[in-house]
């Protein structure tokens, strides 16, 4: 799937230094635009990298290798506040993880199109009082469900209370 790895949050811009797909070393930088300075960066990220949002104090980098859906890192100071899997099994994990497109906030939930269709985290659900190398299983809750085969296709569009969305079929049936 497609995915933008950078956010501009006011006067500052987060990225991933490196190729979001497939270069390692790669980590999280956070510039102020004004000064063109590196406020932080954050620490080596393994795995794809399918996108970056932020909510109060806390910039979560979504990505689907490693063991882990969402890194959460501390916004004043770069540091890793916890690692979020979205379900036991692997393949269901990675089904609900951000297939194209980027994840939204809105209010304390993060919203997401994926394979398995469209996604809520409220960001309540994750301790971060939590030591940071416990990766904490917090699944989220899928708003609409998608056929098999299909996903959704685009950064979903919050207007008011309404989210718009919109699908897209890969196959017809298995094979084709």
């Amino acid at each position: 799937g497609s995915n933008v790895a950078y956010k501009i949050y006011g006067k500052y811009i987060y990225f991933i230094n490196g190729n979001s797909f497939f270069s390692n070393p790669r980590s999280l930088w956070k510039v102020d635009l004004d000064t063109g300075k590196k406020v932080w960066e954050s620490q080596e990220i393994q795995g794809m990298i399918a996108g970056i949002t932020r909510i109060d104090n806390t910039t979560f980098v979504f990505g689907n290798n490693d063991g882990y859906n969402i890194l959460c890192f501390d916004d004043n100071d770069g540091e890793l506040k916890a690692m979020v899997l979205f379900d036991e099994d692997d393949e269901i994990a990675l089904d609900m993880n951000v297939w194209m497109g980027n994840p939204l906030e809105y209010n304390d939930s993060l919203i997401w199109g994926a394979g398995f269709g469209l996604c809520k985290l409220d960001v309540i659900m994750i301790d971060f009082n939590k030591p940071v190398d416990e990766i904490q299983i917090v699944k989220p809750e899928c708003l609409f469900e998608v056929p098999e085969y299909t996903g959704i296709a685009a950064t979903p569009v919050i207007d008011g209370d309404v989210v718009y969305f919109m699908r897209h079929a890969y196959m017809d049936e298995l094979g084709e």
